[in-house]
């Protein structure tokens, strides 16, 4: 079992946070990227566990993969209070077994290599994220975040592709309407295949849209 300083890390949730600011994606999008180059590099890509002392230790890779996919399931982005649940393999009756979300962390050498953000930038960016922030008034309950615990992963690219495309537009000018093959191409890059992102665009093309391409395009 490998050991590595702590100060080195940068654990995966942080690591979203931080990509989804630096690369102006969704915390979700974020998540899927790390998700993706750490299937696409598991045999170079080591994650640690600095929840351990004096030093982190390095997680088997046979139990990386399910450890990153529980910590995207966990949707933590919508429910702060699971960036601490434990992931992985562990003993309900001896939770040091265990492993806490937010203590599952990548090296700053392999965030480097893999996803393009210098070291410096990164502490910079980690540094912002833990300042102090204003206190701001509570939201209302009319003004809350829905509750989309219930949304599959492509329901929600449907509706952030709605917002993006659609919202927008305006109903009596033709010109500020998108083609559906814009929408489709967008969708392909989220993951959809063809014929569920032709399928997409038609879903969340509004009523009052008008039919077909149009002249200016």
């Amino acid at each position: 079992m490998d050991f590595v300083k702590k100060s080195d890390l940068i654990d995966l949730i942080t690591l979203a946070k931080v990509m989804a600011t630096h690369h102006d994606m969704t915390p979700a999008e974020a998540c899927h990227a790390i998700k993706y180059e750490l299937q696409a590099y598991s045999s170079k890509v080591v994650l640690h566990d600095k929840s351990t002392d004096p030093l982190a230790t390095s997680i088997p890779p046979w139990e990386q993969k399910e450890i990153a996919d529980e910590i995207i399931d966990l949707e933590w982005w919508l429910y702060p209070e699971r960036e601490k649940r434990f992931v992985g393999y562990w003993d309900i009756d001896d939770l040091s077994s265990g492993h806490s979300a937010n203590q599952i962390a990548i090296s700053i050498d392999d965030i480097e290599e893999r996803f393009h953000i210098d070291r410096a930038t990164l502490k910079h960016l980690v540094a912002n994220l833990n300042a102090p922030q204003t206190n701001q008034p509570a939201p209302s309950a009319e003004h809350s975040a829905p509750d989309t615990a219930h949304h599959s992963h492509d329901l929600n690219t449907l509706i952030r592709a709605a917002n993006k495309f659609w919202r927008n537009a305006d109903p009596h000018d033709k010109d500020t309407h998108p083609i559906n093959a814009t929408i489709e191409d967008w969708l392909c890059q989220q993951g959809f295949s063809k014929i569920c992102a032709k399928q997409g665009a038609v879903i969340i093309r509004p009523q009052w849209a008008a039919q077909g391409r149009p002249a200016s395009k």
